[in-house]
Formats: structure tokens, C-alpha cells, sequence
């Protein structure tokens, strides 16, 4: 029983494909003895009861071993789909060995290391970057407590859509974590509001960090979101309306203190501006 825990707690934990090969040696002891305590205790009804539920955990051993080779077997069919250079045999395996170590190292099973990475690759993320975002989405999904494809494939989507690098999107994780842990937004919210208005924010000129800072403000005052990000995109989008501005929203920014002029205007006033400095700073020389 005790060699059939244990196979029972790989199978079940970070390292359940690795060893399972192993840990079968361990499978065949146990049989033996369940076999030989059959034949000595088939008269006692106790000695059988034992034997039987020896003989049932063996059996459900292998099949959750079997289930969850199965399982990363198929998840890694997804990998070799959206990530290159899998071709042969080798790099196969070399990126195999990759997840199983990360599944031995974090809380994070070795068929959710294929999901991270699968989803890390159909974004477009390079090989060679893998390992280091996969990492950063392990730690994301447990602290943030998301399941780890929901955070693989947020952060994702905001590396690509912010064209951020990976050390970058780490930046931005803790970021989300500190303002979490001081304000009533959820990081899990956060990072949603991050997906949907992210790719706005930057088109208006704002950092990731600053467009975060909306979504929080919004978030601490109880607005889901969803409707937060609804109502940014909205925001963003009627403050770069330019020439189509309707005479309220003008009269909204005027009351702010914002002027609205042509950019070309604009051009012509600075120009001006810059040459009248210029004799200024002449007439002071000649002087």
C-alpha cells in the first residue's frame, strides 16, 4: 500500500509523467505481496477485505498514471502545432524535458506547462523565450489564482498587443499585484481589463501601467469589468474623435481647460512661438 501511495502522490503532483515508469517497479512489489497475502489469508475475512482494497488502489494507480501520460501526450500535440523549430525528434524531446523540470520546480501540473505553452506559442512568442514566460505565467496563475491556460493566454495577448517583452510584462504582473494588494481591484480584474483595453490605451499615448491605473480606479468603485473597459475604450475613442467632436464634447474639454485646435494651428503658433524666442535671444547677444 505504501508503494502504491506513493505512486498515487507522483501521479497526482508535479512530477506525474516523469516518474511513473520508475514507480511501476514499485507496482509489481506490491502485487507480489497481495498475491501471496491472498493465499495465506483467503480464510480470514479481514485478510481479504485488505488484499481486495490492496489489489483496487493498485489498479487505480495505473489508470490515473495512464490518464495522465495520455493527457500530456495530447496536450503536447497542441505545442508542436503553434511552436516552431519541433521538427524532430530531439527538439521534441528536448522541450518535453523542458516542462516536465517546471512541473518538478512549481505548482503547476506538467499538462498545464503545455497549455502555457501552447498558448505562448500561437501568440508568436519565440522559442528561446518559452521557458522565461512560462515561468512568469506560473507565478501570475498562483497568485493571481487563475487557471494557467486563463493566464498564459491573457498575458500573452497583452505581450503581443502592448509589444512588450517579457521582463516588461513582468513589470507590469507586479504592478497589478501592489495595486491589488492596496486598493479594493482584483489582479485577476485587472488583468481582464488589461486584454480588452490594453491595445486602447497605447493608441492614446498611455503606458500600460498608466492604462492599468484606469481600470483600477474604476474597478475600486465597484464597476465590473467588463463595463470598466466598455466605458475606457468609449472614453479614449471620444477623446481622439477630432474633427467629428460634437459641440458638447469640446464644451466638456474647454470647461477642463482644453483647447481645441487643428494640428496644424497648433503647428503654426509653436513655430511662431520658437521665432520670436529666437530674436529675442539674438537681440540679448547683440547687446
Amino acid at each position: 500500500m505504501d508503494a502504491l501511495l506513493r505512486i498515487k502522490a507522483k501521479v497526482s503532483g508535479v512530477g506525474e509523467v516523469r516518474n511513473l515508469m520508475g514507480s511501476l517497479v514499485g507496482v509489481e512489489d506490491a502485487a507480489r505481496s497481495a498475491a501471496k497475502e491472498l493465499k495465506e489469508t483467503r480464510d480470514a475475512s479481514n485478510g481479504w477485505r485488505a488484499s481486495a482494497l490492496s489489489i483496487t488502489a493498485m489498479g487505480a494507480a495505473l489508470v490515473a498514471g495512464s490518464k495522465a501520460a495520455i493527457d500530456f501526450e495530447s496536450s503536447m500535440s497542441d505545442v508542436r502545432k503553434v511552436v516552431s523549430g519541433l521538427d524532430t525528434p530531439k527538439a521534441l524531446g528536448e522541450i518535453k524535458s523542458e516542462i516536465l523540470a517546471l512541473s518538478s520546480q512549481m505548482p503547476i501540473t506538467a499538462k498545464g506547462f503545455t497549455e502555457i505553452y501552447a498558448a505562448a506559442g500561437a501568440s508568436g512568442i519565440a522559442r528561446g523565450e518559452l521557458r522565461e514566460f512560462s515561468v512568469l505565467v506560473a507565478k501570475v496563475s498562483t497568485a493571481f489564482d487563475m487557471t494557467a491556460q486563463e493566464a498564459g493566454t491573457a498575458l500573452a495577448q497583452m505581450r503581443v498587443s502592448l509589444g512588450l517583452s517579457t521582463k516588461q510584462v513582468a513589470s507590469l504582473a507586479d504592478a497589478m499585484n501592489y495595486v491589488s494588494d492596496v486598493s479594493g481591484a482584483s489582479a485577476a480584474g485587472l488583468v481582464e481589463f488589461m486584454t480588452r483595453s490594453g491595445a486602447t490605451g497605447k493608441i492614446a499615448g498611455l503606458s500600460a501601467q498608466e492604462t492599468m491605473a484606469f481600470g483600477a480606479a474604476m474597478q475600486q468603485t465597484g464597476v465590473e469589468t467588463e463595463i470598466a473597459a466598455t466605458s475606457f475604450n468609449n472614453m479614449i475613442k471620444a477623446l481622439s474623435a477630432g474633427k467629428s467632436m460634437t459641440d458638447r464634447q469640446v464644451s466638456a474639454l474647454n470647461d477642463l481647460g482644453y483647447a481645441f485646435k487643428p494640428a496644424i494651428t497648433g503647428e503654426r503658433d509653436f513655430s511662431q512661438e520658437v521665432e520670436e524666442q529666437s530674436r529675442k535671444r539674438i537681440e540679448i547677444a547683440e547687446d
